[in-house]
């Protein structure tokens, strides 16, 4: 045993895996290590110098993109809408633009801000791109979700009805309808808008009957839920012209009559 107590050190030292132990050290082992380890400290070295410079670009590029979403969400709480939408584009396309960054959540978080921006703006049309971008992305994604999905086929309905695109309006409208059952739509009111609206819709089509039954029920979600007089005159309104328009003169004008009912009370 004494023998081999001596004898290991030198072997150890002067094996293979000398070589692998002083390869786990790689500036010792390019200057110290034999064959296999300066090989391992060679490669090591040339990774090191590829990864740095692609880290210090990744933390530049989430530098910009931060400073520019921090900004625009400061102006958007302080009410000023117009640069928060500017910032708010200019931290999106960073994003979108980054090769280090397109895959990670910045984007999301750069859509669902500007999505907001844009909608309190009334901006539909420059909004409509970024509600059907982040539908896509949520209907990727688990059942969880359909809040979102509820969410952002409403909005998408609305930046498509504001534009006139009744057919493509209609289709998310109903895509909304379905999520109804789900938190977001939880709230009557909000289901009473959607219903009004696919009413509107109807009417403009020509499908009277569906149009009258789906405001019909708008309003009487308006009227039991507490909505507002502005809601609750509007809907009458829209029953009104759907009444004109299925021959039923009386009927339109008992809704106009109780449409200014309500408005002769404030």
């Amino acid at each position: 045993m004494e023998q081999i107590n001596e004898i290991s050190p030198v072997l150890y030292n002067n094996s293979y895996y000398s070589d692998i132990k002083a390869s786990l050290f790689p500036f010792v082992a390019y200057r110290n290590g034999f064959g296999l380890a300066r090989i391992f400290a060679v490669i090591f070295f040339v990774l090191l110098a590829g990864l740095l410079p692609i880290g210090f670009f990744v933390q530049i590029q989430e530098s910009v993109w931060q400073k520019k979403y921090d900004k625009a969400l400061e102006s958007y709480e302080n009410g000023n809408l117009e640069d928060a939408g500017q910032y708010a584009k200019e931290a999106l396309d960073t994003a979108k633009n980054s090769i280090t960054l397109r895959d990670s959540d910045e984007p999301l978080y750069s859509m669902l801000l500007s999505a907001d921006i844009y909608y309190d703006q009334n901006k539909l049309a420059e909004a409509e791109p970024i509600f059907r971008e982040l539908l896509a992305k949520y209907e990727k994604k688990d059942s969880q979700f359909h809040t979102f999905i509820g969410k952002y086929s409403f909005l998408t309905a609305e930046s498509c009805f504001a534009q006139g695109k009744l057919d493509e309006a209609e289709i998310f409208y109903n895509k909304a309808l379905t999520a109804q059952n789900y938190s977001y739509w939880a709230d009557k009111l909000m289901l009473a808008k959607l219903l009004r609206s696919l009413g509107v819709i109807y009417c403009r089509k020509g499908n009277l009957l569906k149009s009258e039954e789906l405001l019909n029920k708008a309003l009487n979600i308006y009227e039991t839920n507490s909505g507002t007089d502005e809601d609750t005159v509007e809907v009458l309104k829209n029953l009104a012209e759907t009444y004109k328009k299925m021959g039923k003169p009386d009927q339109s004008e008992m809704m106009l009559e109780r449409a200014e009912g309500i408005l002769s009370e404030d």
